[in-house]
């Protein structure tokens, strides 16, 4: 019989993920923002740390939505472990390139979270577009 560590059995307890996709249009915003107030709120996150991720959910999908293929899909996707919240966002350009890191949205990214990544990667074949995602966490107040 195996027994698993006090530590590995609170990680396990305190991993949760919640993921959601909506339309890439300028009115499904508010469902992804919504999520991200819960899921912070939920999680014991302070009132500033909810408002934070709340506007970071916001300016991801803003970058994403901009640059999105049409009719395509806008995924969220928020991973909690005991006190980091990691979100990713992420949808197909119709173009290369990242959202701008000198970009406004990218300098209020970086101010509300605790890092912040942006990839994209090649067209999938048989597929218009490229893959694209802005992932960031935010960790819980000491």
């Amino acid at each position: 019989m195996t027994r698993v560590g006090v530590a590995e059995d609170l990680g396990t307890l305190f991993d949760s993920v919640v993921e959601l996709s909506v339309r890439a249009e300028a009115d499904q915003l508010v469902i992804p923002r919504a999520v991200a107030e819960m899921v912070a709120a939920r999680s014991d996150f302070d009132l500033d740390a909810v408002a934070d991720v709340k506007l970071a959910v916001d300016e991801a999908c803003g970058a994403l939505l901009a640059k999105s293929v049409l009719g395509g899909m806008l995924t969220c996707r928020f991973t909690l472990s005991i006190d980091v919240l990691t979100i990713s966002v992420s949808s197909v350009a119709s173009v290369p390139g990242v959202p701008g890191r000198g970009d406004f949205g990218w300098h209020v990214l970086r101010s509300l979270t605790d890092s912040v990544v942006a990839r994209q990667g090649p067209p999938e074949r048989g597929r218009a577009g490229f893959p694209t995602a802005i992932e960031f966490t935010k960790r819980k107040s000491a």
